[in-house]
């Protein structure tokens, strides 16, 4: 069926048992441009040629979304197209290939679990992927642009805050550098560009009040994980990602220490956790609960199907109790060096405890021991412990009672001399 193609005419058309095509016959006509008609009524635009002994159908656009004059350009330039020897069609059936998203996810997050080639943040990672990228999971990975890449930063910046969407951007420009050396091209990256948000460099740890609170919100906290958790992470300084995934097997409670292996630990290398006799009594008491297991997740998944995956559902609530609401999993951390400098500690000693690597020369020949690391370990321990009223006695059974919160005797405060007024 051939007619002059308006948009009267295209209007008028019923219809039919089958699927059939109306060709256009008018005068500005392009070659191969039809419309196909279905039997539940819907009209597209169609290009149908012949190419390479096989008929093509390229669908160019619903009817009702598009004139007939935009209609023919369109057809026009896959004419063009053809006539220099390309295909559009095979062109299209290579972008449907293409991957999506959520499928170079998959092997993105597949390749660094892997133990030899992983991310140490790659739980962050996951947790930022299905909580701010999920939602463009069926998007076409090569499809993604720079513009799209600029929309989401600002409304993450808007709803969750200039870090968030800044981690969120720089996650996802890591999946297209992966992908590019993966599949062996250079592709393009709609990340490069898009401007990101200045970020200050955060000093936050608890002061002597706020440690007092911070000690009486976790002991009163509703389930033992939590309490648990959440004194481990400060008496013990680590990351949180490490007593994520801390195992039994990798403790010696006999001699008060925990071995990170290097897998696990951001620098590469092993680290051997000094135990302070407060943290001793805790895992004593949560091996006992558990069953004394020689070997597992000191932690069990109970939100997520890996051992705490989302530890933070835990200690916001710590910190909503305690009325220190700013507060982040990595500020306790940076609460243990600061509170072990106080307390007097070597600076080299508090790098041994943190796991942070001392570029200098005498770090390379200055060793801190397991003895030396405890007896910091201890004198860290009792001084967050006795700034909040409680002694490292209290916890030789694990966890004490909140009851036991003595009261701290406040700093005295020093009068200044009267200053007799000058004439």
């Amino acid at each position: 069926m051939r007619i002059n193609f308006t948009k009267e005419a295209l209007e008028d058309l019923k219809p039919g048992p089958k699927r059939y095509d109306v060709h256009d016959t008018g005068p500005k006509a392009a070659r191969g441009l039809c419309v196909t008609v279905t039997p539940n009524g819907a009209k597209s635009y169609y290009l149908v040629r012949k190419l390479a002994g096989r008929t093509e159908r390229i669908r160019i656009e619903a009817v009702a979304n598009m004139s007939v004059e935009i209609a023919r350009k369109h057809a026009t330039a896959l004419n063009n197209d053809i006539g220099e020897g390309r295909n559009p069609a095979e062109v299209r059936r290579g972008r449907r290939a293409e991957p999506t998203l959520s499928e170079v996810w998959a092997l993105y997050l597949a390749h660094n679990k892997q133990p030899s080639t992983g991310r140490k943040s790659i739980g962050n990672d996951e947790w930022r992927y299905n909580r701010h990228l999920a939602q463009w999971a069926n998007r076409k990975f090569a499809n993604l642009t720079r513009s799209d890449v600029a929309r989401l930063h600002a409304t993450l910046t808007k709803d969750n805050g200039p870090v968030a969407a800044n981690r969120a951007v720089a996650l996802l420009s890591s999946i297209f550098g992966w992908w590019g050396r993966t599949i062996g091209r250079d592709i393009s990256n709609p990340c490069r560009g898009v401007r990101r948000n200045d970020e200050a460099s955060r000093e936050r740890y608890l002061l002597a009040d706020e440690m007092r609170r911070w000690w009486a919100a976790t002991l009163s906290a509703p389930d033992a994980d939590t309490r648990e958790l959440a004194a481990l992470l400060l008496l013990l300084g680590v990351r949180r990602g490490n007593l994520q995934r801390a195992r039994w097997e990798q403790f010696d409670l006999a001699s008060r220490a925990w071995r990170i292996p290097a897998s696990e630990m951001k620098a590469g290398r092993e680290h051997l956790v000094p135990l302070s006799a407060p943290a001793v009594g805790i895992l004593v008491a949560r091996r006992a609960r558990l069953g004394n297991p020689s070997e597992g997740p000191v932690f069990p998944g109970r939100w997520d199907s890996s051992p705490f995956a989302a530890p933070w559902r835990a200690l916001g609530s710590v910190a909503k109790a305690a009325g220190i609401l700013d507060l982040r999993p990595h500020d306790l951390r940076r609460s243990c060096a600061t509170w072990a400098l106080e307390a007097g500690v070597d600076s080299a000693v508090v790098a041994y405890l943190l796991a942070h690597t001392d570029p200098t020369v005498t770090g390379i020949y200055r060793k801190v021991t397991l003895p030396t690391a405890l007896e910091a370990s201890d004198r860290l321990a009792r001084a967050m412990l006795r700034a909040a009223g409680l002694e490292p006695e209290d916890f030789a059974k694990g966890l004490p009672n909140p009851s036991v919160i003595r009261k701290v005797q406040p700093a005295a405060v020093l009068p200044f001399p009267a200053v007799e007024a000058t004439s």
